[in-house]
């Protein structure tokens, strides 16, 4: 099992090898195994970007190898080569231009050597999409042009190709299976109209890919909300508790891989990344709703997320508040990992007109109808713990009344004597029309303040759907 990001290339004008460098190691701290390098057919910079996007995560390879050697000068037996510390492969985007195959073969060729390129267990090299399905007939030139078909040996043993064809729904995939070696889900968020986000599509996806032995990789995306009309792009996907429930998801249903959607697209709301630094990060117009709404204190849940994800099953879940136990091996039995992550809009939903964005993709209703005023709070204590939420009053040093959140002692907590077991709650708290600062407390960790929620608009502001998070 591998967990990825969707890495947006078209957003890097002007990134360098250091920016690379440190985009990976951020990443990789976080638990996350690698990028899915997003790539349109157009754009001059990209060639530049995706060779320094290799050379960083090389330049880390190198360094994890330098490590493993010197662990292993005694000698003795045949040695286990270790796997990249990041791997990179490559995602075409077919929503918006024409690729020819020429095209996509090259940049197969070129990169698919790389030692950091991911390959899957069959030793064929990943390649993936973002839409394309009427494309499907030229990918059987691609494979004996790139290698593994014919045996010519330019592409090593081939290609692996999971696309994202979710534009035609499960049961369209499954008419295309005899193109691909598995199928990739971009369905991440609620329907139009919906609150929740349902597994039901990962399970159509899981049923068809066992009747042919294919991978299923699923997307996992922690907010959406868009207002680009220049793209006719303007709607508001129900997000307030999505983190939460599509881990759940993913914990329940154990897909082949995961991809989170997205590491850095700004202009749809959908990032884990850090703030922008340079305005060509940022796709025009959507600089009003991203400047000042962090998301990069989500990264603290995911070392948890995807450990408890990749050792199938460590999992206790009761009907009222889903809980996820994961036991912590580690020999530092002081060690405390505890944190806890909040998220909220900084505009109640309805302090102004809604600018025409609509609750969901293709949605008619106002997204105003489908944003809840409320606080999540995502964290994992190894301990009894009391989390308290002050909105609009208070300091978080204990003054004045706030929310409580108080985690309970877990039922066979006492047998894991050396060992801490981690245990993840989830909690949402109205607002009920309250407006000013919200600060979190953790008992024994600090408290953060994040930025006021507003409960009116300015004259000519309409309302922003984006999220801000904060973390201890």
């Amino acid at each position: 099992r591998m967990v990825f990001a969707h890495y947006m290339v078209g957003l890097t004008y002007g990134q360098t090898l250091s920016d690379w460098t440190h985009e990976i190691r951020t990443a990789q701290a976080a638990s996350i195994d690698g990028f899915a390098l997003n790539i349109g057919p157009n754009d001059p910079y990209t060639l530049t970007q995706l060779r320094f996007a290799f050379e960083a995560a090389e330049g880390l390879f190198t360094l994890g190898h330098a490590d493993e050697e010197e662990e292993d000068d005694g000698g003795g037996g045949a040695h286990q080569r270790l796997p990249p510390p990041f791997v990179l492969f490559l995602s075409f985007d077919m929503a918006a231009r024409e690729w020819s195959v020429e095209q996509v073969v090259e940049l197969i060729r070129e990169f698919t050597r790389s030692r950091v390129y991911y390959h899957h267990v069959d030793e064929r090299a990943m390649v993936s999409t973002f839409e394309g399905p009427g494309w499907a007939d030229h990918w059987e030139s691609v494979r004996r042009q790139v290698g593994g078909a014919d045996g010519d040996g330019d592409g090593g043993q081939g290609i692996f190709f999971v696309p994202d064809w979710s534009s035609l729904g499960p049961h369209g995939v499954a008419g295309k299976l005899a193109h691909i070696d598995g199928a990739f889900s971009w369905a991440a968020w609620p329907r139009a109209g919906e609150e929740r986000i349902t597994g039901d599509e990962d399970r159509e996806y899981l049923r068809e890919k066992e009747k042919e032995d294919k991978v299923y990789m699923a997307g996992v995306s922690p907010w959406f909300y868009t207002r680009l009309p220049q793209w006719n792009k303007n709607w508001y996907s129900s997000s307030e508790r999505l983190w939460y429930d599509r881990w759940m998801q993913i914990l329940e249903l154990q897909p082949d891989y995961v991809q989170i959607i997205t590491w850095n697209d700004y202009g749809e709301s959908s990032y884990i990344c850090d703030p922008p630094t340079r305005p060509s990060q940022v796709v025009p117009g959507a600089e009003v709703y991203v400047s000042g709404h962090p998301h990069a204190a989500l990264r603290a849940t995911l070392p948890f997320l995807v450990r408890a994800y990749k050792s199938a099953g460590l999992k206790d879940c009761s009907r009222a508040e889903q809980l996820v136990t994961t036991v912590d091996d580690s020999d530092n039995d002081n060690q405390d990992n505890s944190w806890a992550v909040a998220w909220y809009k900084p505009q109640l939903a309805r302090c102004g007109p809604d600018g025409g964005t609509v609750w969901g993709q293709a949605g008619t209703r106002s997204a105003a109808l489908g944003a809840r005023d409320v606080v999540s709070v995502m964290a994992v204590s190894s301990v009894p713990t009391t989390i308290t939420l002050y909105i609009g009053n208070g300091n978080g040093n204990g003054d004045g009344d706030g929310d409580k959140i108080t985690r309970p002692p877990h039922p066979h907590e006492h047998h894991h004597h050396h060992h801490h077991q981690h245990q993840l709650s989830f909690h949402e708290i109205p607002l009920h029309g309250r407006t000013g600062a919200v600060t979190m407390a953790m008992r024994g960790k600090g408290s953060v303040t994040g930025p006021a929620v507003r409960g009116q608009c300015v004259e000519g502001e309409v309302v922003g759907f984006n999220c801000v998070v904060i973390g201890v």
